[in-house]
């Protein structure tokens, strides 16, 4: 049974660091997407 868990988490982890490679190639890497989005709904949170 353990083995099936650490199975999945390195499943997991492969997933993951796919899908960082494939955002790298549309959002350089200084670009925080997160950062981005928090200034976004602060500035609509301000509008409202």
């Amino acid at each position: 049974m353990k083995r099936d868990k650490e199975t999945k988490i390195a499943n997991t982890r492969k997933a993951i660091k796919r899908a960082q490679a494939i955002v790298r190639r549309y959002v350089p890497r200084d670009q925080s997407l997160s950062e981005e989005l928090i200034r976004e709904r602060k500035e609509e949170a301000a509008r409202e």
